[in-house]
């Protein structure tokens, strides 16, 4: 049965849609820049988490959560909801990197709730301070806003690595989560960049 049929009712609004996806390699990926993007198909067109998570031997949970509807730049309507579809991509930069990828499981999370009853925190300002220099420690910030006044709860900040400033596929670094970070050899040349998800 279509989503829209079991769930639309008046005064609803769509907080955010989240694909979580299961999923190992048969090598270990770190430090490869090659691995799984968590993907959303709207329509025709498919929408990519913009960070490459780096596939280890055992199963993890990938995940990336979309605010509003990729397609339109608006917010999610039950429609939208209905025709979704949600899997994971490959991903591949300069690498030469062969293995074979297996999914145990591909989910879809609708947060919803009554309309304007609470809205989700956000953050902006993401950024850090300190050397791009190996052994050096990169201290992250950022700006943490709540239009109903709520504290903030448990955050995690995960740290990334890219090839140059303005690349987009950059991975993310496997235990980084904290705001500080000790910048370690790659032997890639590689950059440091941050994303914080706020829940």
């Amino acid at each position: 049965m279509p989503i829209a049929d079991t769930v639309l009712s008046e005064g609803t609004e769509i907080y955010n849609v989240t694909v979580s996806v299961d999923a190992k390699s048969s090598v270990n990926m770190n430090g490869t820049y090659d691995g799984i993007r968590v993907a959303l198909r709207v329509g025709s067109a498919d929408y990519k988490d913009p960070a490459i998570d780096e596939l280890d031997t055992n199963f993890r949970t990938y995940s990336h959560s979309w605010a509003v509807n990729p397609a339109t730049g608006s917010a999610w309507t039950w429609a939208d909801i209905a025709s979704i579809e949600a899997g994971a991509m490959t991903a591949k930069t300069k690498k030469s990197t062969y293995t074979t990828f297996r999914v145990d499981r591909i989910q879809v999370t609708v947060t919803w709730g009554p309309e304007n009853e609470n809205v989700p925190p956000a953050v902006s300002n993401v950024t850090f301070t300190g050397t791009l220099k190996v052994g050096e420690t990169l201290t992250g910030s950022y700006t943490y806003t709540d239009a109903d006044g709520d504290a903030e709860g448990t955050s995690a900040f995960q740290w990334y690595r890219a090839e140059s400033p303005t690349d987009t596929l950059r991975a993310a670094i496997s235990g980084a989560t904290g705001l500080a970070y000790t910048l370690a050899p790659t032997g890639t040349g590689a950059r440091a960049a941050a994303r914080l998800p706020v829940r």
